[in-house]
């Protein structure tokens, strides 16, 4: 069976996500790969998985960013998401 690109990525992050959470290793993933992972779990009635992904995801892109403004000051941005 010849998968395209775009599943064989999905695949891949799949099985990576689910490594995680077997061997409890920090793995990085894109805000994509996230949104993929959450839909696949969705889509095949995983729910318990999809929400777990989704509060994952939504705990490592939550933080506060700091960025620097022309005149030098720092101002932190909290980036507001809740998850239901």
């Amino acid at each position: 069976m010849n998968l395209s690109h775009e599943e064989e990525e999905n695949s891949l992050s799949l099985s990576k996500f689910e490594s995680m959470l077997k061997t409890n290793k920090v793995f990085f993933f894109d805000s994509e790969e996230f949104e993929d992972i959450i839909l696949h779990y969705m889509d095949t009635g995983r729910l318990n998985l999809a929400k777990k992904s989704a509060k994952i995801r939504f705990r490592t892109t939550s933080k506060i960013y700091w960025i620097k403004i022309s005149s030098g000051r720092n101002v932190g941005l909290r980036r507001q998401t809740r998850f239901c």
